[in-house]
């Protein structure tokens, strides 16, 4: 019987000893669980943090995308309307030139005559009562998209597929 005794006390101690065990894996389990989950964290606010970055540098370039555009545009129309110069009288009157603005980006032309001729469509089709007395037209290539304002009334709905 003392022998029995023996075998139940060491017993006692070996499933004590376990639990010990299987209580300090559990908690360095835990503790390196929180650290993965920490690790993930900060990578995922850097990858947020670069994406935003990457954001800011298309819509910066787009912006000058969009400035180049209105450059080229404004600079076709003052060509098209600039005053001419008398011409003698015996010379034929000159027509004037025909000026076609294209944007090229990225390996696509988009000709803007085409981009303006879709964006009347598209707000007539919308807005069939509107008088339209302006078109501000914004030629954003990088998203595939012109956005545009009438009358001095713009929303994110006024847009078309380039």
């Amino acid at each position: 019987m003392a022998d029995a005794k023996k075998v139940e006390r060491k017993i006692e101690n070996v499933v004590k000893t376990a639990g010990k065990k299987f209580e300090a894996a559990a908690q360095t389990a835990e503790k390196k669980a929180e650290t993965v989950a920490q690790t993930v964290e900060k990578k995922a606010e850097t990858v947020v943090k670069k994406a935003e970055i990457v954001a800011q540098t298309a819509e910066k370039k787009a912006e000058i995308v969009a400035q180049k555009a209105e450059t080229v545009i404004k600079t076709a129309s003052q060509k098209a309307t600039a005053p001419k110069a008398a011409a003698p009288k015996a010379a034929a009157p000159k027509a004037d030139p025909v000026a076609n603005v294209v944007i090229e980006y990225m390996g696509k032309s988009i000709a803007a005559k085409d981009v303006l001729a879709g964006v009347k469509k598209a707000f007539a089709k919308a807005h069939k009562d509107t008088v339209v007395k302006t078109i501000d037209l914004y030629i954003k290539p990088e998203e595939g998209v012109a956005y545009y304002v009438v009358n001095g009334v713009g929303t994110d709905e006024y847009k078309i597929m380039l």
